[in-house]
């Protein structure tokens, strides 16, 4: 009985961290989806100095959340929005909005790429 309610405890453990870790990443992506959505706004009226200003608090905030995802997610996928957010940062200072913009898409379909991942689906189950 004694190791049954371990292993009941361990399972309750990995659940509880799984969703806490869910929940971060959720908050996350939202908030990074947002600031993109304000660069994308601010590209087409050529607003440079606030979409520099905003790509900042993305890179600040992924910096930031960076440490603690490397402990809990695939090193590929986050290396891929590393790679992205270098060439946005690249075609923002030199301000090339059709470049800027396709790379915002991309940026945003990677961080939502791993939260769907990260999702309890069945899909992700089997």
């Amino acid at each position: 009985m004694k190791t049954f309610y371990i292993s009941i405890a361990a399972i309750l453990i990995l659940v509880l961290g799984w969703w806490m870790m869910y929940n971060s990443l959720s908050n996350l992506s939202q908030v990074l989806t947002s600031h993109l959505d304000k660069i994308e706004n601010n590209v087409y009226t050529n607003n440079w100095d606030i979409i520099e200003a905003e790509f900042k608090v993305i890179n600040q905030k992924w910096k930031k959340e960076l440490k603690l995802l490397t402990l809990v997610l695939d090193h590929q996928e986050l290396e891929k929005i590393n790679l992205s957010l270098m060439k946005f940062k690249g075609y923002i200072e030199i301000k090339n909005k059709p470049l800027a913009l396709g790379e915002s898409s991309n940026l945003k379909y990677l961080i939502n790429h791993i939260r769907e991942k990260e999702s309890l689906s069945l899909d992700n189950i089997f």
